[in-house]
Formats: structure tokens, sequence, C-alpha cells
């Protein structure tokens, strides 16, 4: 039979508890700032979105932005919007 008994090495050198929060604590931060950002855009988008209607997906009426004031044919504007989304949740 074989021993699986395993030795805790001697040397182990302790770890600071407080150098470890301090890493945390600034890794978090910048993911707290894309995660804000993040969900800022898909806001954005989800209003963008509430505001076309059937109509003007049948009918193929420009989409304009709110806020950005900008203009998208109504087909640009439905393939666009998914691939969007898709990107931006697997970049994050």
């Amino acid at each position: 039979m074989v021993d699986s008994t395993q030795v805790a090495p001697e040397s182990e050198t302790p770890v600071n508890p407080y150098s470890l929060l301090e890493a945390v604590n600034r890794s978090s931060d910048k993911a707290q700032g894309a995660w804000l950002i993040f969900l800022a855009v898909m806001t954005y988008v989800m209003v963008a979105v509430a505001g076309v209607t059937h109509e003007a997906l049948l009918l193929e009426t420009p989409v304009q932005l709110p806020i950005l004031r900008s203009t998208f044919s109504s087909n640009s504007f439905s393939s666009l919007r998914p691939s969007y989304s898709c990107c931006s949740i697997l970049e994050s």
C-alpha cells in the first residue's frame, strides 16, 4: 500500500491578509468601472430598442437614436444590435 499522507512544508511564509485585501480592492475598482459602463451602454441600447415600433420595422422607416440624434435604417439597426450585444457580453 502507498502512504497517502502529505507533509506540509516547514518553510511556508505567512501571507499578510491586508496586502491581499488591498490587491483585491484595486482590481475590483477596475471591474466596477467596467461594469458600470457596460450597464450604461446596455441601458441605452434597451431604450433605443424600446423606441422602435412594429410599424417602423414593417415599413422600414429610419430609426432615430435618442440623445445622439443619428438615424439608421431599421434593417441595419435590427441586425447590428444583437451582434453588438453578443460582442459586449463576450468582451466582459
